[in-house]
């Protein structure tokens, strides 16, 4: 009982042993999956906003959630994680047209049809880089 017992506490510890060096990423996985995580945190951010929008949360809510998709953008968009340096380039310039469309949009309304009106130009200021990279 003890030899078996022994034999699968080993055999564990050598599979875990196997998955972990197998399962480091590389730095530019680890890039990847950084930026995935930044921008599920803007999709998350956009689809809260939307909720507080239409249960008539105040202004300054609506530009907290504005100010993290503007942070979480900020943090993907140093994330050089693509193969192609141009690409790189390319996909940054099209973060700073979203932040500078974000950063206008903190200082609107956000209350009644103005509120609409500025959360779909926020999505309009995604759109154009969904178009061009949304690849993942």
């Amino acid at each position: 009982m003890r030899r078996a017992t022994l034999a699968a506490g080993l055999l564990s510890f050598l599979a875990a042993c196997d998955s972990e060096s197998a399962a480091s990423p590389t730095p530019q996985e680890s890039k990847a999956r950084d930026f995935r995580r930044a921008m599920k945190t803007i999709e998350s951010e956009y689809d809260k906003l939307q909720a507080d929008l239409a249960a008539g949360k105040s202004p300054e809510e609506a530009r907290a959630r504005v100010a993290a998709i503007r942070a979480a953008a900020e943090k993907a968009s140093r994330l050089d994680y693509r193969e192609s340096e141009a690409e790189n380039r390319e996909l940054a310039f099209e973060f700073s047209k979203f932040r500078d469309a974000s950063g206008k949009l903190e200082g609107a309304a956000w209350s009644g049809d103005d509120g609409q009106r500025a959360w779909r130009r926020l999505g309009t200021a995604c759109a154009s880089c969904h178009t061009l990279y949304r690849k993942e």
